[in-house]
């Protein structure tokens, strides 16, 4: 479908910049599929949980194994601050407990919560992809994952939980934190990641306004991970 009169045009609104260029190669056509097999890796995230597609063939079972296929979402373990939540997921208590997730991406998390025992796993995304890959993966995980279009504000006032999961970025952790903590039941669990080092301070100095308690921290590859109760 490549028309070169319209690529001619674009570059015609920039000629003020000078001498713009640009080349074309046609690909011979191939297994995009088996090609995006051979490059795509299964994660261990830790001796006990193994994130993989249905294609790939572990050498040892583990006890949580995440099957996630990506498509065009964020959480293919692959980025540390996915691991370094999970990581801080297996050392939470999930038995029957509600749990809410802010950006579900792949709906990894989301998926590690239902894995770890939790009674009801809702979550959403703002963008419809990430709401339709979160639903297949969980088909795929046999698990059940409530994951709806929209952002965590509207959550609040209809149900409280005592898990919430943010794995997303510095400011937008720093707007949404409040939200966090008002979807948060008393004494429940927040943990954030998707930031970097020294990025810790701020998140901390703006959850203590809300009596967010800082309880733990990990750092991998100079990103962090942490976890807040609240008070």
């Amino acid at each position: 479908l490549f028309d070169e009169a319209v690529v001619d045009e674009i570059f015609g609104h920039y000629a003020a910049l000078g001498t713009l260029s640009y080349r074309t190669k046609e690909v011979a056509k191939q297994n995009w599929n088996k090609l995006w097999e051979s490059n795509y890796d299964m994660v261990v995230v830790s001796d006990e949980c193994l994130i993989r597609a249905d294609f790939h063939k572990p050498e040892k079972k583990y006890k949580y194994e995440l099957l996630i296929t990506p498509k065009m979402s964020f959480g293919t373990g692959h980025h540390a601050t996915t691991k370094l939540m999970l990581r801080n997921q297996m050392e939470i208590n999930h038995q029957q407990k509600k749990v809410f997730e802010a950006g579900s991406g792949t709906g990894v998390l989301s998926i590690m919560a239902a894995k770890l025992g939790a009674s009801k796993v809702d979550t959403s995304d703002i963008e419809d992809w990430s709401v339709e890959n979160t639903l297949e993966n969980a088909e795929l995980n046999n698990v059940i994952v409530n994951c709806k279009l929209g952002t965590s504000s509207s959550y609040t006032g209809k149900q409280l939980y005592d898990i919430v999961l943010a794995n997303i970025n510095r400011n937008v952790i720093l707007e949404e934190i409040a939200t966090y903590y008002h979807l948060l039941q008393q004494k429940g669990t927040v943990i954030l990641s998707g930031f970097h080092a020294e990025d810790i301070p701020l998140i901390v100095n703006n959850a203590a306004t809300l009596r967010l308690n800082f309880t733990k921290c990990k750092v991998q590859e100079n990103w962090a991970s942490l976890v807040f109760e609240k008070g």
